[in-house]
């Protein structure tokens, strides 16, 4: 009746949709078969024979050119770092030094000082009398 009547055009509208459709997909097929799949299989041959041998090359490469380099520099840095340190431990000795050294110079003057005040300053005009002479 009637109900089929209103669904047969729907059906027939669908049925030339699909007609459409199918020689797209098969267009489709044949291009993936054609032209993506080898492409594909052109990728992975390309991996295989150029890329991963060179990147396995590169690997060895690090290992025994560049981390011996590496380890050679952290070596020479470590031994840097070291003389660095005898270096400022050999300057606070000398800080040390100059220290008690002029602690005994001090001492000297105030001995200096102690003496010139007991002789009326004799002994200072002296002392600059020897300077002036050295100087």
């Amino acid at each position: 009746g009637k109900g089929v009547a209103a669904v047969l055009p729907r059906v027939e509208a669908f049925d030339r949709e699909l007609s459409g459709i199918l020689p797209r997909m098969e267009t489709l097929d044949r291009d993936v078969a054609g032209l993506v799949l080898p492409r594909i299989d052109g990728l992975d041959k390309d991996l295989a024979s150029a890329v991963l041998p060179r990147l396995d090359s590169l690997e060895q490469a690090v290992e025994d050119v560049v981390q011996p380099r590496l380890k050679l520099v952290e070596t020479g840095v470590q031994g840097v770092v070291s003389k660095v340190g005898d270096q400022e431990r050999a300057a606070v000795c000398v800080d040390e030094r100059v220290a008690a050294l002029e602690k005994e110079i001090n001492g000297v003057m105030h001995q200096v000082d102690a003496l010139d005040r007991s002789t009326g300053g004799s002994v200072r005009r002296r002392v600059a009398a020897v300077e002036g002479r050295a100087g």
